[in-house]
């Protein structure tokens, strides 16, 4: 009787370690799979996007050239009209003709976002820089921002971290509705400067998060969806990441992971 306890006691403890193997070895496929998956669909949106950048710079340098003329033409007759009708349509063409010049000018920066002067750059007085900057912009729609920046150094081009930052700032206090907050953090994590920007705003659903960062894909009604677009392509070159988290009716949290510097050299 007692052997026959002491085989059942055994059996069982083999029965749960290989349960435990069983388990892990499941696990680790599902998560294998998973990676695969997202890889999968990493590889397809670079490659898709990069024959699009080939494109759009193609197309837009093309555009360009009879856009100045049109503009040159526009500028001489607003400055001989006299009519007040006339001059109103003029300003109103010269409007378009100013936006249609700033899709193009996403389009090029899409298509080449290859850092053009990269230095060592403090995060904390860059973020504050332009948060100082669009700070008045965020106030003049009723909302607030706070943030709580640790002392960071990354190499990429100002100018063009700057661009990210203001776009994913702006699209932020857009999304909110009314008094709300944008809270934006930076903290090291895993040899990573870490930068989050997060809202209190409308929220995205699944779909829409899928979506984010593809050409002509915007949750505004006069949006284009390219500065997104730019900011995805300017942090992929710096070696980085952009990570979005939403829900509806609560806020969108925008984490940038880009590496930290380390004091060696770099190329420019």
């Amino acid at each position: 009787m007692h052997k026959d306890m002491v085989h059942h006691e055994v059996f069982f403890a083999y029965y749960c370690v290989l349960l435990m193997i069983c388990s892990w070895i499941t696990f680790f496929f599902i998560e294998t799979m998973r990676d695969n998956i997202h890889m999968r669909d990493e590889i397809y949106r670079s490659e898709k996007l990069s024959v699009l950048g080939e494109l759009a710079a193609t197309i837009a340098h093309e555009i360009r050239n009879p856009i100045t003329v049109s503009k040159g033409f526009l500028q001489l007759l607003k400055s001989r009209t006299q009519n007040e009708t006339d001059l109103k349509y003029s300003i109103l063409a010269l409007e378009e003709i100013d936006r249609a010049e700033a899709i193009i000018s996403e389009y090029l920066m899409y298509a080449k976002p290859q850092a053009e002067k990269v230095e060592k750059i403090d995060v904390k007085a860059h973020l504050s820089n332009v948060i100082s900057i669009t700070e008045p912009y965020i106030t003049s729609k009723g909302h607030i921002v706070d943030s709580q920046l640790d002392d960071l150094y990354v190499y990429a081009d100002s100018k063009k971290l700057t661009q990210v930052m203001i776009n994913l700032i702006k699209n932020a206090a857009e999304a909110i509705e009314k008094n709300g907050e944008i809270t934006i953090h930076a903290f090291a994590q895993n040899n990573h400067a870490v930068i989050e920007i997060m809202d209190t705003g409308i929220g995205m659903n699944e779909e829409q998060l899928l979506r984010l960062g593809y050409p002509f894909y915007s949750t505004k009604s006069k949006g284009t969806g390219l500065g997104l677009m730019v900011s995805y392509r300017i942090i992929e070159a710096l070696g980085g990441t952009i990570r979005v988290q939403s829900k509806q009716g609560i806020g969108t949290k925008f984490s940038i992971l880009i590496p930290m510097c380390m004091d060696v050299d770099v190329k420019q």
